[in-house]
């Protein structure tokens, strides 16, 4: 048979299918290799770990597949076959670089402030998390994001199934450029503790609907009730800086009602209505955001945030959530002593939800002072006040692991004084 030859020209295809493959076991093992050598906060370790050890159980799972290839008969099949093992690998390897690698570029302390919040919940209760800049908002698992990725190799998912969950946040640039947008993320924590903990809307309304159709009834009811209490929890964890980050963000922005999301008017609503009268230091907390809400009509969006049972689902949720997770409180005296000195352009170090609610409740007050006190040039104003909000966050995470290391230290101390008095009585 000549080299032309059909047969002659399968085994040069069989031959480069094979040789291509293989060569993503060693761009794997590169890829770990990277993995481990880059310096993760702690909050991504346990996503960190989740990944290194994926990709050992797929550099020996693309082997597998390989000489599986082998055996496929039809030059088509073969040739689909190896492009679904391909595509996958590639998706893999792209989210690897775009999201856990990629991460050392992104702000600091942003992801400090999500890991201040995570530190405030039962241990038990802790996420763990990755940050991916996309142009969505939200959350989603590492082990189903990369098993959908990861369908053509079974042992992977496998894996994927039985580890702990690990989350990834989906925060577009507006979100992450900006920190007083940042509180907007306690939304997306919210929605974690609901799919990990709470299960306060599955207890109201039973098991998610199966329906494929997101206009269907009990579908649109079901998720906008988990919205609306994320909006809750959120607003429980972080305050009206919450609540006022969605009107100067978001409100006017809304050009169309997703299916999966109430309007904003009605999210507002649900929450000033329904959800602030259930917080602590309730009239507090009203008056806070009354004002910014002077005029605005909140009668918007297809679907009435009533169509759900909104009490019981916060009552619910209350009931998981009491005496776990430390509310924000508006009549603190930690508020108040923090709008003092950010109104005066001083740092605030103590506690970061104040020092957040109070850069976002006196924004302009802050600019008007630094201006009037002729404290910098007015062209870096708005700069100079957003690196005080960054310190804000910063100093607090440095005390966190300050106090931490104290904790430890003492812990082991009292172990080893423990262990000391519980020895051997010494010999006659």
């Amino acid at each position: 048979m000549n080299p032309g030859d059909s047969a002659s020209g399968d085994a040069v295809s069989d031959k480069l299918l094979t040789g291509r493959l293989l060569s993503f076991r060693e761009l794997l093992k590169g890829l770990r290799d990277d993995v481990e050598a880059t310096k993760f906060p702690e909050h991504s370790v346990p996503a960190r770990k989740l990944v290194s050890q994926l990709i050992g159980v797929l550099i020996d799972e693309v082997k597998i597949t390989t000489d599986e290839l082998a055996h496929v008969s039809r030059p088509a099949d073969k040739a689909r076959r190896a492009r679904s093992l391909h595509d996958s690998l590639d998706q893999f390897t792209h989210f690897v670089r775009t999201v856990l690698l990629a991460s050392q570029n992104l702000p600091n302390p942003f992801f400090q402030l999500i890991e201040m919040i995570e530190d405030g919940l039962p241990s038990e209760w802790r996420f763990g998390f990755l940050v991916w800049n996309r142009t969505e908002f939200g959350t989603m698992t590492v082990n189903n994001y990369l098993a959908q990725i990861l369908q053509p190799y079974p042992a992977a998912c496998d894996f994927l199934e039985h580890e702990d969950r690990s989350w990834v946040f989906l925060v577009p640039p507006s979100i992450i450029e900006e920190p007083l947008n940042w509180p907007l993320m306690s939304h997306e924590v919210a929605h974690i503790l609901e799919q990990a903990r709470l299960h306060a809307v599955s207890s109201v309304y039973g098991p998610r609907p199966r329906s494929s159709d997101p206009y269907d009834k009990d579908v649109l009811r079901y998720r906008h009730a988990e919205e609306y209490q994320a909006d809750f929890v959120a607003g429980y964890l972080l305050g009206p800086s919450f609540v006022l980050r969605i009107l100067t963000s978001y409100f006017t922005r809304e050009i169309r009602i997703s299916p999966t999301h109430p309007s904003w008017e009605q999210r507002v609503k649900a929450l000033m209505e329904v959800g602030l009268g259930r917080m602590p230091s309730s009239p507090n907390y009203s008056e806070l955001v009354r004002t910014p809400l002077t005029g605005i009509p909140l009668e918007g969006g297809v679907v009435d945030y009533k169509t759900v049972d909104l009490a019981a689902v916060i009552d619910t949720t209350l009931e998981s959530i009491k005496g776990k997770i430390s509310p924000f409180d508006c009549a603190s005296a930690q508020l108040q002593d923090a709008r003092n000195r950010l109104r005066r352009f001083l740092p605030y170090t103590e506690d970061y939800r104040a020092a957040l609610n109070a850069a976002i409740l006196d924004e302009q007050e802050a600019l008007s002072y630094y201006i009037l006190q002729k404290l910098g040039p007015p062209d870096r104003v708005d700069r100079e006040f957003r690196y005080l909000v960054l310190d804000c966050i910063r100093l607090p995470y440095l005390r966190m692991h300050y106090d931490r290391r104290v904790r430890l230290a003492a812990a082991a101390k009292e172990a080893e004084e423990t262990l000391a008095k519980s020895g051997p009585e010494p010999a006659a």
